[in-house]
């Protein structure tokens, strides 16, 4: 019985590579995930639209255009930072099909007031697709060093379905 089985096991082996042809194979190759640090170029930040000591501001959103050339025009609308403000710096990278976006608002000093602003910037080599994107928001006391984050926002952007898209919350 036991030798039985194994001449069984050993044909439909070699009836398998027999009948395997080399042009039959799959060709397609998997490609890695992109990982790749982005340029982010034309940083504007408004003012301070407003100056309050709650956050019962104007409702957030996010908005982006694919334009031209791969390059993603994004605008975050009603971002709250600190009324202590500096400057903000924006870094961007993908990792397979997620963007992530850290915005890092630098502070001289805490100040017990919030203020929203408008940002606008642009990301270079952006492809027509479907995005999952991590926005990363942080707030960096320059007095005292310390990094405060606040919780990422994940949402999706469909760009082979429209070239703009808006995400509020």
């Amino acid at each position: 019985m036991k030798n039985l089985f194994l001449s069984s096991m050993f044909l439909l082996a070699a009836a398998l590579m027999i009948g395997c042809n080399s042009n039959d194979e799959k060709t397609d190759t998997i490609e890695p995930p992109v990982n790749k640090t982005l340029a982010v170029t034309e940083l504007n930040v408004t003012d301070c639209l407003n100056r309050t000591r709650t956050d019962e501001t104007e409702q957030e959103s996010f908005y982006v255009k694919l334009q031209a050339e791969g390059i993603l025009k994004a605008e975050h609308k009603n971002l709250q930072t600190n009324c202590g403000y500096e400057r903000m710096q924006i870094g961007a990278k993908q990792s397979g099909d997620t963007i992530i976006i850290k915005e890092d608002v630098y502070i001289v000093a805490s100040a017990d007031c919030i203020c929203s602003r408008n940002v606008s910037f642009k990301v270079s080599d952006i492809q027509k697709k479907k995005y999952f994107v991590k926005l990363c928001p942080s707030e960096i006391d320059n007095s005292t060093s310390e990094t405060f984050s606040s919780m990422p926002r994940i949402f999706t952007i469909d760009l082979e379905n429209s070239d703009e898209v808006t995400v509020t919350w």
